[in-house]
């Protein structure tokens, strides 16, 4: 009785241990995980309204600008964190699909390097704008550019209907 025991619960362990490796087995690698979560609606869609609210406050900005003559702090700030994630949705492309995939086997090569373009760019501006480097025209150019984006919330919504 002992050994049967014994036997059962070396047979259940085994099994146990058998099922852990077919989960490990099975389980998407973390990139596979990072491409669903990249391709996913809400991320597409999160992404997608982020590019019109930073279009929204480059409009803002822009009147605020042509209205008072001036900048407010309010503005660098927000943009500085639309541009923080803008940057992150980049990486974490990059990350789920490889450098080649982005840029020379995706599809959407094109824009993907167009919004690698305008990251830099925002990037640049924010600095130039800290660090009051910038001139006006520059940041105008840029702002502009930036509602060049749009383009893009167009083409996810087609894509998602």
């Amino acid at each position: 009785s002992t050994w049967s025991s014994h036997g059962r619960e070396e047979l259940v362990q085994k099994d146990q241990a058998g099922s852990i490796m077919q989960m490990v087995q099975s389980s998407q690698h973390p990139r596979e995980c990072l491409q669903q979560f990249v391709e996913a609606p809400f991320f597409l869609l999160f992404s997608g309204i982020l590019i019109i609210l930073n279009a929204v406050l480059v409009g803002v900005e822009t009147n605020h600008v042509a209205t008072h003559g001036v900048t407010i702090d309010i503005f660098w700030a927000t943009q500085l964190c639309f541009n923080t994630w803008f940057l992150i949705e980049l990486l974490l492309r990059i990350f789920a699909w490889g450098f080649w995939g982005v840029y020379c086997s995706s599809e959407d090569r094109h824009w993907n390097a167009f919004d690698t373009v305008l990251v830099i760019l925002s990037i640049c501006d924010v600095v130039s704008q800290s660090t009051q480097l910038g001139g006006f025209v520059v940041a105008r150019v840029v702002r502009a550019v930036r509602l060049l984006r749009l383009a893009r919330v167009m083409r996810m919504l087609r894509l998602m209907y």
